[in-house]
């Protein structure tokens, strides 16, 4: 993440909607507004499919792991602590004709 390159992306706006779209918004804004820089990139541990769940009547739903215990961020030039492994839950519904992530529930952790 580098604040001078945080927008929303054609990619972005094509594959999200709802919450998790305005979400996406708020937080390159805020990595805008705080200068906020991190790396090396965080790395995607691993990607599962959650049969099964599914939140305000999402269709599907994946899970992802993902390790940024290497990346380092700071905020306007202030190094923030170590990074962390993060989890993300990520439901999907049909947004005109196509899948699209509505919703998220992002968490913190040891490890995923």
């Amino acid at each position: 993440m580098d604040y001078r390159v945080a927008k929303m992306t054609d990619v972005i706006r094509e594959t999200a909607a709802g919450v998790y779209l305005d979400g996406r918004e708020s937080f390159y804004q805020d990595a805008r507004e705080n200068k906020t820089v991190g790396k090396p990139l965080p790395t995607i541990v691993w990607i599962k499919r959650l049969p099964g769940f599914s939140k305000e009547g999402s269709l599907a739903a994946l899970e992802v792991c993902v390790d940024a215990t290497k990346t380092v961020v700071t905020r306007n030039g202030k190094q923030l602590p170590e990074g962390e492994m993060f989890f993300g839950r990520f439901y999907f519904n049909r947004i005109d004709g196509r899948l699209k992530i509505a919703n998220a529930d992002i968490g913190k952790g040891p490890k995923c």
